[in-house]
């Protein structure tokens, strides 16, 4: 095993499997297809979950990308194997993470911000505690911790991939 070797990402051999434009054509409406279910399930004022307002949708998808770079550049799939990245159905692979990191997420924003964060230190963190204020809104006490919560994610997003870089994908091994 190298000291400071390529990650499973970059190992991999990519294998062109139509003649072009087929897989830019099927890249296309495959995208829009998950981006027209997800939006309606996330953010259409119609939908399940209906965060439309300006910060809860982005806050979450913000801090689910950084999740994301975390899982992959700075714990290298830890907990699980190179054989098992390697040998397991990308479908079945990708449920699985996707299920992690949506877990990880749910923690990271119930449980450090508005739990930790928004209960024993600013209760900025906590739309609850915000609530309590003189005329504040349900609306607004949602939107104004959804925006702390974005503030960290700024420097989350610049902090993470330069962890990457100063370290470089440096993961412990000696």
């Amino acid at each position: 095993m190298e000291l400071f070797g390529a990650g499973y990402l970059e190992e991999r051999k990519l294998v062109q499997r139509w003649p072009q434009p087929i897989p830019a054509i099927v890249a296309l409406m495959l995208t829009m297809a998950v981006f027209y279910a997800t939006w309606w399930i996330f953010q259409d004022p119609r939908g399940w979950l209906r965060m439309y307002t300006p910060y809860v949708g982005y806050m979450y998808t913000r801090w689910w990308l950084i999740m994301l770079i975390w899982m992959v550049y700075i714990f290298n799939y830890w907990p699980f194997k190179r054989s098992w990245l390697e040998k397991t159905h990308p479908l079945v692979k990708g449920g699985i993470l996707t299920a992690i990191s949506v877990f990880i997420l749910y923690i990271l924003i119930k449980g450090f911000f508005e739990g930790l964060l928004g209960n024993f230190g600013i209760a900025y963190f906590n739309p609850q505690r915000l609530m309590k204020l003189p005329r504040m809104t349900e609306f607004f006490a949602l939107e104004y911790a959804s925006l702390a919560c974005l503030m960290f994610a700024a420097i989350a997003s610049w902090l993470s991939p330069a962890w990457v870089v100063a370290l470089e994908e440096y993961h412990g091994r000696i």
